[in-house]
This record gives C-alpha cells, structure tokens and sequence, in this order.
C-alpha cells in the first residue's frame, strides 16, 4: 500500500519542481527582458528632445531692430507690415540680407516712413506676397535688386523724385504687367525689368524725345524693352 502514496508524493515533487523551475524561468526572462529594454534611451530622447523645444522656445522670432550708420534707422514687423523708420542715406547692413530677410515670406505691405534718399540693396528681396508699397519723402535712388522677386506685384509707379534705378531692382516680378516711370528717372541700370514675363506697358511722363535722352543700360534691350510698349505723354501725371 505505500507504492502508490510514493508515487502520489514522487509526482507532487515533480509537480512542484517544474513550478519552481518555471518561475525561476519567468524571473529570468523577465529581468533579461527588463535590463534587455529600450526604457533609459527613450528617456533620454524625451529628455533630448524636451531640450530641442525649450531652446527654440526660447528663442523667439526678432521683428525689430535698428541699422545702418550709428544704427540711425529702425525697423520694426507686425501684422504683415514692415515699417522702416529714418532720414537721410539708409546706409545698408552689416551682412548680404536686411535683417528682416527672415521674414521675407511674411511681408505684405512696407512703409518707408521719414525722408530718407535711397532703398538700399536687396531691401525687399524675395518678399514674394508683398502687394502694398509707401515711398518715402525724398527718395533719389532705388538701389540694385532693390525688389527683386516680389512676385506678386502687379503694377510699380515709381515717385517722381527718383533719378536712378539700380540693376535688377524689379527684376523676378513675375506679375507686373504695368509700371509708371517719371522724367526724372535719368539713369536706368541693367536689367531693371528682367524676369517680368507679364509686364506689357510701361508709361512714361514726358515726351519720345526726353525718353531717348536719358540712359538706359544696353541690358534692357533684350530682357524687358522689346517685349513691352512704351506709352510717352506730357499731359498725365
């Protein structure tokens, strides 16, 4: 009578010890599994990335600021206006780009407030949705690629102030199709009207005679003043 109880207790043995087993298995696996995981770098990435966003919430987006000659202008964006503030000779910027070049895509309208007697280089290029323009008081010369690549635009009716035109400062205005051009403008550099594939008129406040007795750069002929008539008078304004 004591072989079968053996066997009942042999058997209860087993039982128990391929529990043990499997637990001391599952802990095993479990702990491999664990130190095996990918939790610590993830936490560091979080953390990496956490750092990435506050640094560049941090650093937020300049809309102001002043240059030229012992920083005389200013400028200052809001709203889709850029406002450029000063009197006399806007002198340029330390770089290739006007400071507010970041915000070129943003541009929709500039004020030019004061009297100052040029627009330097570059000032808006590349604003391609700028639509509105108010010249300043005084102003003798739109310097090169002044507006180059403002796409947009549609016409151009430059003061009657301005004598000279610096090389490309329209060129890339896809969507001029007229521009107003003033007796006194005298000197029209190189390529003022290149890349403006819409533009067909261009009016002019004197007669044929005064056109032909200005200068305008050997460039023009092929980029823009054969594609375009030129209607003179003395009589608009």
């Amino acid at each position: 009578c004591l072989f079968p109880a053996f066997a009942t207790e042999t058997e209860a043995s087993t039982e128990n010890a391929t529990a043990e087993s499997t637990e001391e298995t599952t802990v095993e696996t479990t702990e491999e599994s664990t130190e095996g995981s990918t939790e610590e770098p993830t936490e560091e990435s979080t953390e990496e990335t956490t750092e990435e966003t506050t640094e560049a919430t941090e650093k937020p987006q300049v809309t102001s600021g002043v240059f030229g000659t012992a920083d005389l202008f200013m400028w200052q964006f809001s709203g889709g206006t850029l406002t450029v503030s000063g009197n006399g000779h806007m002198a340029g910027w330390s770089s290739d780009m006007p400071p507010w070049y970041h915000l070129r895509d943003q541009i929709y309208a500039v004020v030019f407030a004061g009297n100052m007697n040029n627009i330097y280089s570059r000032a808006l290029l590349g604003c391609s949705n700028l639509t509105s323009i108010a010249w300043p008081a005084g102003l003798t010369i739109i310097y090169d690629q002044a507006f180059s690549g403002c796409s947009v635009l549609t016409s151009m009716d430059i003061p009657s102030s301005v004598v000279s035109i610096g090389a490309g400062a329209f060129s890339d205005c896809s969507g001029l199709t007229e521009a107003i051009l003033r007796r006194n403008a005298v000197t029209i550099g190189d390529g003022v009207f290149s890349g403006c594939s819409k533009l067909r008129d261009i009016y002019y406040d004197a007669a044929e005679g005064t056109w032909n007795h200005i200068w305008v750069d050997s460039g023009n002929q092929s980029s823009w003043l054969n594609n375009v008539k030129i209607h003179f008078s003395e009589l608009w304004i």
